[in-house]
């Protein structure tokens, strides 16, 4: 495989909500990582980074001292700009950052997200055959303390893999993916007309109606934070009950979009996150006597989610206006 170039397209909307540091140290990987695919021959020296963020709710003066602290003008590996986007959010930052970029593969990782070593290499190596479009990677919950490792083991995202290894995927996360360029400006992340999240979801259906080839690379693994404090907590389970029940709305049964469906939902929720804290808790680390806790905490979650969706069929266009999270 000859060095391709690569472009990386950073969204900077995430780590407002995250601790603060968790950029400074997703930066500092970057370097490193760019360092790696470089000496590796996978990359074209030099890698492009792009910085995209909301101009009119971000200070562009520090986002600009955040990057320059782990990024220097002169770095040989990693060239970066910024790209200020008035009035976008999430996907549309990475949309507009992927329209600008150089590189025959355009790799999408968040602000809030810690690649670990290896990380761009194994996203790149896949496309090293012509048919794979989509490199999707391993995005996993950090298992740190008793509400890290229920988020790990309770939320939508797998547990951290095991074996580095390319497997087919339907689906992936837009925190840690790769396109060929030529595929996303053919199929970018398509628009939520109400909705915060979930056409990544979206556009893997879309990717695979057309013959997209996606595998995922489990080598390509970057550690993703739980919901930051309480507010984060209940904001993030708020919306995630409203952008799933705008989703069933869209492409749902009449059964889906009802209440009947709502308890559906609420039902699985709890049976998947109860099994999966009982099942894997020793995978975490997660001692038996705190079991009953993490229960708890995932019980929580699920039941704002739930009350999410039942105020988004309520007042949908309230809850189309707020946690725009």
């Amino acid at each position: 495989m000859e060095p391709v170039p690569v472009s990386i397209v950073v969204e900077w909307e995430n780590i407002l909500l995250a601790e603060s540091g968790r950029c400074h140290r997703m930066l500092r990987r970057l370097v490193l990582e760019a360092e790696t695919a470089v000496a590796e021959g996978l990359a074209a020296n030099p890698i492009e980074l792009l910085v995209c963020y909301d101009a009119e709710e971000v200070d562009g003066s520090a986002v600009a001292a955040d990057v320059a602290m782990e990024l220097p003008d002169h770095s040989p590996t990693l060239h970066h700009r910024l790209v200020p986007v008035a009035g976008a959010e999430y996907y549309e930052l990475e949309n507009v950052g992927a329209r600008e970029v150089e590189g025959d593969l355009v790799v999408f990782v968040d602000s809030d997200v810690i690649p670990e070593p290896g990380w761009l290499a194994s996203l790149i190596r896949p496309f090293a055959d012509e048919a794979v479009g989509v490199v999707a990677g391993n995005s996993y919950l950090e298992p740190e303390g008793l509400y890290g490792k229920t988020f790990a083991l309770a939320w939508f995202f797998p547990l951290r893999a095991t074996e580095a290894k390319v497997i087919p995927a339907g689906k992936f996360f837009a925190n840690n993916v790769a396109f060929r360029r030529r595929v996303f400006e053919q199929f970018p992340f398509p628009p939520l007309d109400e909705g915060s999240r979930g056409s990544c979801w979206r556009l893997a259906q879309i990717l695979a109606e057309n013959g997209v080839q996606i595998v995922q690379a489990t080598g390509a693994q970057v550690e993703h934070p739980p919901p930051n404090g309480g507010r984060h907590f209940v904001m993030r389970a708020l919306a995630q009950g409203r952008d799933r029940l705008f989703e069933e709305r869209a492409f749902g049964s009449r059964r889906t979009r009802s209440l009947m469906g709502t308890g559906a939902r609420l039902k699985r929720d709890l049976r998947r996150s109860s099994s999966s804290i009982t099942k894997n808790s020793k995978r975490v680390g997660l001692p038996t006597v705190a079991v009953p806790a993490a229960l708890g905490i995932s019980t929580s979650y699920y039941l704002l989610c739930t009350v999410g969706e039942v105020a988004t069929m309520v007042s949908p266009r309230f809850m189309a206006r707020h946690f725009r999270i």
